[in-house]
């Protein structure tokens, strides 16, 4: 066999084994521009005046700060809204069952209250954090919520960085299973049991 013959073989061999492009790519660095798939655009959206996400600085680089806000959430029915978002247009993201989130987040060491959601979708998904993880909250669709809390282990405790310092998260969810794990700037990174 040819040299050529061989590579062609090489190739159509590992295409399919080539990274996926995700859908929604916000590195949220500078600019809300999605370099995924799905294309599009961001916006910050601000549930309180002077509340909203600003750009700002941190160890990894330039990042969202959302620490203007009088306390954590976002606009919620029994209370006063507060804070802000980042946004971004879900309509292609509806239909998903299978997904994988891999963020960078700190808690505002200054706020008091409940947890701050990390991440959401319009299909009724929230990402929040946990002492040793995270919490998923599901939307089925009678609009009851289902929540699922993915831990390391108890003995890592004290490997898992506070809710007020950089954590790495990665969270993979398929329609029976969630996997993940959690790490910071200057820890190992821990599964998610």
């Amino acid at each position: 066999m040819r040299l050529s013959g061989l590579l062609f073989l090489l190739l159509a061999i590992l295409s399919p084994l080539r990274a996926q492009v995700p859908l929604v790519d916000l590195p949220l660095a500078g600019d809300l521009v999605n370099r995924g798939s799905l294309g599009g655009e961001a916006v910050f959206m601000e549930y309180a005046p002077g509340e909203g996400p600003v750009w700002d600085v941190s160890p990894l680089g330039a990042c969202v700060d959302f620490t203007r806000a009088s306390r954590h959430g976002g606009a919620v029915e029994q209370r006063e809204p507060a804070g802000g978002a980042v946004v971004f247009p879900g309509e292609g993201l509806r239909d998903i069952a299978t997904f994988t989130i891999v963020l960078w987040a700190r808690q505002n060491p200054l706020a008091e209250g409940s947890s701050a959601r990390l991440a959401m979708t319009e299909t009724g998904w929230d990402l929040m954090p946990g002492a040793r993880g995270v919490i998923l909250g599901f939307l089925d669709d009678e609009g009851k919520k289902t929540f699922a809390t993915l831990n390391a282990a108890p003995f890592a405790r004290g490997r898992i960085p506070q809710n007020d310092e950089w954590r790495f998260l990665a969270v993979a969810v398929d329609t029976d299973t969630l996997r993940g794990c959690i790490g910071g700037l200057d820890r190992e990174v821990e599964p998610f049991r």
